[in-house]
């Protein structure tokens, strides 16, 4: 198994992390990726945001949004 983790906090740079992780074909372990996000709202690729998310509040908090490779529906990290 390998394990991973990370202090950095940016969604972005975590999900840029993943997506190099999984895309890496010559790995055939098992992952445990560790990391924390500061607060944002994780959607899957298939996942329509005027659906998922209240925009609206979403803008008034500030809060970033990112969407994931993976399509495993929404992540919200606080």
């Amino acid at each position: 198994m390998k394990i991973y983790t990370t202090k950095n906090t940016s969604p972005f740079y975590t999900l840029v992390c993943e997506e190099i992780i999984l895309k890496d074909e010559e790995n055939q372990e098992d992952i445990l990726y560790f990391y924390q996000h500061k607060n944002a709202i994780i959607i899957g690729k298939n996942q329509n945001i005027y659906e998922e998310i209240k925009l609206e509040e979403v803008e008034e908090e500030n809060i970033e949004i990112y969407r994931r490779l993976s399509g495993v529906g929404r992540s919200i990290m606080i």
